[in-house]
């Protein structure tokens, strides 16, 4: 029984490592990416603290350097 769920541990993380792998590539998507981009929700804030744009700026550089 131990093999079982080893074997079933695995595949429900092969399973999550793949539902991960296909969101991000449906999110990083140029065409995706334009529009979320256009929503309101994802623009920076004019009044927003430097601070939080700093984290914000770091945050788009990481993302950068990850594609």
């Amino acid at each position: 029984m131990q093999k079982s769920d080893n074997r079933d541990g695995r595949l429900a993380g092969a399973v999550d490592a793949d539902v991960a792998r296909h969101v991000g590539q449906r999110l990083g998507n140029p065409d995706n990416v334009r529009r979320l981009r256009a929503l309101p929700q994802f623009s920076v804030e004019p009044d927003l603290p430097d601070q939080f744009k700093n984290l914000l700026g770091a945050l788009d550089r990481a993302e950068k350097r990850a594609e």
